[in-house]
């Protein structure tokens, strides 16, 4: 019999349903995947026709976020850039392992963009940093309503302030893009 950690690190999901989730084509998804931004099962990774490729439900996350950004025109290897990052980021281990930083990572604006109902966006941006490219990112809060005037001073200041110190920054809506993945843990009754 297996324990519930491993059955949900085994919990897979085929390539049909990141078709479902995001809208895009088996062969955009397929690219993504040889390009290196969707990371297939490597059991099922290029075995030739045939073959389906099979991926850890977490996937699903990246793959919804890489389609967002490519409606955004975003070019391919940008978006492979901000998926690394996004990663790493995203991993309980970035907030270490004890009780009180697994409450830190759960209250993290993009844990909260999967669980609460406000809003929580995300603006991201390349930028030169010595020979390459750094990812910034500013995660904005759950926004809750009704939002008092300073309040909604502050974030406009914010916002601003990166796309000026960030130029071509992109503002993504995690909650929105995430919203396959909502319904999926909290289905309507």
């Amino acid at each position: 019999m297996m324990s519930s950690d491993t059955s949900a690190k085994m919990a897979t999901v085929s390539i049909r349903t990141l078709v479902e989730d995001t809208g895009e084509t088996v062969r955009s998804l397929q690219n993504w995947c040889d390009l290196g931004l969707l990371a297939a099962e490597p059991s099922t990774e290029k075995k030739g026709r045939g073959y389906h490729r099979i991926f850890k439900e977490d996937e699903r996350k990246w793959a919804l976020v890489a389609s967002a950004l490519n409606r955004l025109r975003v070019p391919l290897g940008d978006i492979a850039k901000y998926l690394t990052f996004l990663r790493s980021y995203y991993k309980l281990e970035t907030f270490g392992r004890d009780r009180n930083e697994r409450h830190r990572f759960d209250a993290s604006p993009i844990s909260q963009a999967l669980e609460s109902d406000p809003d929580v966006f995300m603006m991201l941006s390349l930028q030169p940093e010595g020979n390459r490219l750094e990812v910034k990112m500013s995660l904005l809060d759950p926004i809750i309503e009704p939002l008092e005037p300073y309040a909604c001073m502050e974030i406009l200041e914010h916002q601003i302030r990166f796309s000026r110190e960030n130029p071509g920054c992109h503002f993504l809506n995690l909650t929105r893009i995430w919203a396959p993945l909502r319904r999926a843990k909290h289905p309507e009754t």
